[in-house]
């Protein structure tokens, strides 16, 4: 089935498949009184709601059927945005957003390899140190590995301090900014 979408000046016409593809169009009012406030009611969030949460299943009922559907993500953490992991004030860029999911996998990488694992695990750009934080119960033999700190340093973060530490939920929210020229 071909849709024609409001793209640029002409609209661009794609080709979708009605078996997958549900098409909404909306209702026309040529000449209403008001068109604004037609245009505002139509931008109001739509009435469907998130459809896991309709039908009643929360984050544990998805991971458990994730689970008995053997998929690979079942017990995968939740990760927020990786803009979360880098200092505020400093600035949010594609290579250093970039370093922060590198470092990331080489830490996950550098754990598993010691036979440690941690569900919540962060590495945070600070500017001029990184923070790796980690579940309490592998803190203190994770912060002995040198493979950690050197996976760190390997994708692209050279010489900067590593710090291990635990992981508090939301830190960098709540971190004093350090003063221009202090560390």
């Amino acid at each position: 089935m071909k849709v024609r979408l409001a793209y640029g000046e002409t609209g661009l016409d794609i080709d979708v498949d009605p078996a997958v593809t549900t098409v909404v169009e909306p209702l026309r009012h040529p000449g209403a009184a008001d068109e604004t406030a037609v245009l505002r009611d139509a931008l109001r969030p739509p009435v469907a709601g998130p459809p896991l949460l309709d039908a009643g299943l929360g984050k544990a009922d998805v991971r458990a059927v994730s689970r008995l559907w053997s998929l690979p993500t079942w017990d995968k953490p939740a990760t927020p945005c990786l803009a979360g992991r880098i200092r505020y004030g400093i600035p949010v860029t594609g290579h250093r957003l970039a370093r922060v999911d590198r470092a990331e996998t080489a830490a996950r990488e550098a754990l598993s390899r010691a036979g440690l694992r941690s569900e919540q695990l962060r590495v945070c750009d600070l500017g001029d140190t990184v923070r790796v934080e980690l579940d309490a119960e592998v803190l203190a033999e994770a912060a002995q590995l040198t493979s950690l700190t050197d996976a760190i340093a390997g994708v692209g973060l050279g010489a900067v301090p590593v710090v291990i530490d635990g992981f508090v939920s939301g830190r960098l929210k709540h971190e004093r900014q350090p003063a221009a020229g202090e560390s």
